[in-house]
């Protein structure tokens, strides 16, 4: 039998996970940190490891480089779990020998045993391209590929179980002791019911975890009531993935993104990301309580115009948007933008306030009179000095942004914002 080390910090996540693999026939560890991960490695000898990227303590790319460090664990099989908008760290996991990576918001236990087999059995991957990170193993060195155009994985060669004497035959992966497909469909139907029926108490949990992160004093208590809040945007990124609710799923995944990055100096939030995370929750919420059924996004690369005459801030911004999955260019004239909105409608639009020869509001104002912007939203990108002020007058069908853009922040606000615009209403 297969031995799996799963680690992450949720312990419901980890519970649904364990009990899923169980049940299609391997032996299952756990670890809750970075830390338990790397003692789990000595005392249950796996066979392979499921990591998830994003843990305190330790985050998966740092196990994964001691591990590598150690001839023991060099190559030990490892899939990682990931997050579509940590792109970076991936790539970091990718350079450090992970043979695969995994989306969470389009994992579930069945498609992971599935990848497991692939990987001890040096099978191809069967998943989609988009399933699949940019970071799949690519020798040191190599230039990491554009995240817009994953390669196609490269089959994994089959690894000696570590509970074995070396020369003995590794562990054979085996079949599945109950349909894949009907496991998949129960999982499913049952991570809709329990959204369904809970909805409304795990957005009321995020808010008072929201709540009690903004009142805490103290480095010490606002990491602690940090990392509870990034837990409760864990559990909903896994519980909408496994649920088909994509957009659930892609908000909380991108919050919890963000909250990951304030880990290391979980000070007072900036006024822009603590505006930024209370609409994120805020919608959250609304997701969570909708009676609405899951719907597929409609598109999984929209497209982003940037217009602001520092060239600088277009690099930035462009960039992070295309870490975010958006198809984004820019311009430094407002006027181009203009010309460009007529040719196509673009599905968001991030400006600068002060430029020459036409602000942001009335690039804004202009571009609301072209037949298919009326619904398209557009985010100011201001000055940190103004940013208190600007947001007291910002127009209600506008969002604003503090530079310098956080990259984290920028994709929490063009996904809800996009998001938003998909819903009827």
């Amino acid at each position: 039998m297969v031995k799996v080390l799963l680690v992450d910090d949720d312990p419901v996540v980890i519970r649904i996970y364990r009990d899923g693999l169980t049940r299609l026939g391997f032996e299952v560890a756990t670890a809750a940190d970075g830390l338990e991960a790397l003692k789990s490695l000595r005392a249950d000898r796996p066979d392979v490891m499921v990591l998830d990227l994003m843990m305190p303590k330790l985050s998966g790319a740092e196990v994964l480089k001691f591990m590598r460090a150690e001839r023991a664990w060099q190559t030990l099989p490892v899939l990682v779990l990931s997050n579509a908008y940590m792109d970076p760290l991936a790539q970091d996991a990718a350079l450090l020998g992970a043979q695969k990576g995994l989306l969470k918001v389009k994992c579930n236990p069945a498609s992971l045993a599935e990848s497991i087999r692939e990987v001890l059995g040096g099978q191809a991957s069967s998943e989609n391209i988009d399933q699949l990170l940019a970071a799949s193993h690519a020798p040191p060195g190599d230039i990491a590929p554009s995240p817009a155009t994953p390669p196609t994985p490269e089959p994994s060669a089959p690894e000696v179980s570590r509970s074995q004497a070396p020369g003995s035959p590794g562990p054979t992966p085996q079949e599945p002791v109950s349909e894949p497909q009907t496991f998949s469909n129960e999982l499913r139907e049952s991570a809709r019911q329990e959204l369904a029926t809970q909805g409304a108490a795990i957005g009321l949990g995020l808010v008072h975890s929201f709540q009690a992160f903004l009142a805490a004093r103290g480095e010490s208590e606002r990491g602690f009531r940090l990392q509870d809040f990034f837990r409760k945007v864990h559990f909903i990124t896994a519980m909408g993935g496994m649920a088909d609710h994509h957009h659930l799923a892609q908000m909380a995944s991108a919050l919890e993104a963000l909250l990951y990055g304030l880990m290391d100096k979980p000070q007072v939030l900036e006024p822009s990301v603590d505006r930024t995370t209370a609409m994120a929750v805020d919608f959250l919420q609304q997701l969570l309580v909708s009676s609405q059924k899951p719907r597929p996004v409609a598109n999984p690369h929209p497209l982003a115009l940037v217009v602001d005459d520092d060239r600088l801030t277009n690099r930035l911004v462009v960039s992070a948007l295309r870490n975010a999955q958006f198809q984004a260019q820019a311009t430094e004239s407002p006027v181009m933008a203009l010309e460009l909105m007529r040719e196509k409608v673009y599905d968001l639009v991030l400006a600068d306030i002060e430029m020459p020869d036409m602000d942001g509001i009335e690039l804004c104002k202009q571009l609301r009179r072209i037949p298919g912007y009326e619904r398209v939203p557009v985010i100011f990108v201001t000055l940190h000095s103004d940013f208190a002020t600007r947001a007291k007058t910002a127009l209600s069908w506008t969002d604003l942004i503090a530079k310098p853009v956080r990259p984290a922040e920028l994709a929490v606000k063009a996904v809800m914002h996009l998001l938003k615009s998909q819903l009827p209403g």
